[in-house]
């Protein structure tokens, strides 16, 4: 067993009755956008993800004052707002009335909720003491898309093995072991290039929104390269 020196814990956040409203981009992007913003603002660490249609995975840790659960209770109580307020107003949303008959029925049976309820009741919340623990989660966070049979292989998503999706080995600074790095694009879509260890070339698509952040100087090289290249790290190490 392999000690790790931060504490991290997986942590799941299911919508309520198993609504896969997430299959929406608009709303996906909500979460993405809400988790990105405790990044920069809370202290969260994210060190593995995924967002299924109804249901959101993370490996985390905090930092700074809040807790993971501090964080979280933030993060679901402006998520189930701005998410229930975009479906009021979707009139293209083929499914929004009986989405929002859930979600107010949910919400029907708590008085302390004044019209719906979109995040089931608290988070599972699991500690990670080992770094076997740790790798074992991230696999099964990796394979969610896979036994939904979204795609027959977890690589096949983009940020399967980096995220979008993101694996963080370690906190030391990853800017020794890259070089040469730039971002470019291909039909639209956001590449990291890089450098690995002055040999092998990393080409790794990555979010729009990250993108922007990194070439506007508001997110730190070593955090881009944490979030999309770590992987590699953890799977050369020597």
């Amino acid at each position: 067993m392999t000690p790790l020196t931060t504490t991290l814990y997986f942590t799941t956040s299911t919508v309520i009755d198993w609504v896969d409203i997430f299959s929406r981009p608009a709303y996906r992007r909500v979460v993405v956008e809400s988790l990105d913003y405790c990044q920069r603002q809370k202290g969260l660490r994210i060190y593995a993800w995924v967002l299924m249609t109804n249901h959101l995975h993370m490996v985390v840790s905090a930092e700074g004052t809040q807790t993971v659960g501090d964080i979280l209770r933030d993060f679901k109580k402006f998520t189930n707002k701005k998410i229930l307020k975009a479906l009021e107003e979707d009139e293209h949303e083929s499914r929004r009335v009986w989405m929002l008959d859930r979600f107010r029925f949910a919400g029907a049976n708590d008085r302390r909720i004044t019209n719906y309820r979109f995040w089931q009741e608290g988070n599972h919340v699991e500690e990670i003491y080992t770094a076997e623990f740790l790798w074992q989660k991230v696999n099964y966070i990796h394979q969610n898309p896979v036994r939904a049979e979204i795609v027959t292989r977890a690589e096949d998503i983009p940020g399967a093995k980096r995220p979008s999706y993101s694996i963080v080995y370690d906190t030391e600074d990853l800017t020794q072991f890259f070089a040469d790095i730039n971002i470019t694009e291909e039909n639209g879509i956001p590449y990291l290039n890089a450098l690995y260890k002055g040999k092998k070339p990393i080409c790794e698509r990555i979010i729009r929104l990250d993108a922007d952040r990194y070439q506007k100087g508001d997110l730190p090289l070593s955090n881009l390269l944490s979030k999309y290249c770590s992987y590699i790290i953890a799977s050369n190490r020597e």
